[in-house]
C-alpha cells in the first residue's frame, strides 16, 4: 500500500507535469497559431513567406518586413518595407503597413498581382471600400500565420 505521503508526492509531481506542458503547448500556439510550417533557422525576424513563384513577404527583424515582387529576369520591386499584416488570393496581395517605423499609424495597400499595380489608401474605411468594390474577400492575417521559409 502507498502511504498518504508518497500519494501526496504523486499528486503534486503530477499537477507539476501537467503545468508544465499545458504551458509548454500554450508557448507554441501563441507563436504559431495555425501550427504552420516552420524551416529550420527561420524566426519571428528572419523568414520568408512564399505568395508564389514570384511574390514573397521578406522579414529580415522585428520591424523590417516587405512584400517582393521577383521574376529572376531583373524584375525586383519592393512594394512596402514595414508591413505588419498581410493576405493574397489568386488575384490579390493585400497588407497594411506602417506609416513611419515606430509608428503605430497603418496604411494599406492593394497589389494587382497580374499588373503589379499598387494602390495604397490612408484609412482603413477606404481600404475595406475598395476590397468591396473589387470583390475581395480577404481579411488581414498577422505573418505569424503562414509558413515561414
Amino acid at each position: 500500500m502507498i502511504g498518504r505521503k508518497m500519494r501526496k508526492t504523486i499528486g503534486t509531481f503530477s499537477l507539476i507535469v501537467f503545468f508544465l506542458v499545458g504551458i509548454s503547448v500554450w508557448l507554441i500556439h501563441r507563436e504559431n497559431p495555425n501550427n504552420s510550417y516552420r524551416a529550420p533557422n527561420t524566426s519571428p525576424a528572419a523568414h520568408q513567406i512564399k505568395i508564389d513563384e514570384y511574390y514573397r513577404v521578406e522579414t529580415m527583424s522585428a520591424k523590417f518586413s516587405q512584400i517582393v515582387y521577383d521574376d529572376d529576369a531583373g524584375n525586383y520591386i519592393v512594394f512596402t518595407d514595414r508591413l505588419v499584416k498581410v493576405n493574397w488570393d489568386d488575384r490579390y496581395i493585400i497588407g497594411s503597413y506602417l506609416v513611419e517605423l515606430n509608428s503605430k499609424e497603418l496604411e494599406y495597400l492593394i497589389v494587382e498581382k497580374e499588373t503589379r499595380e499598387v494602390t495604397t489608401y490612408s484609412s482603413l474605411k477606404e481600404f475595406r471600400q475598395e476590397k468591396k468594390e473589387k470583390g475581395i474577400e480577404l481579411e488581414l492575417k498577422s505573418k505569424r500565420e503562414f509558413d515561414w521559409f
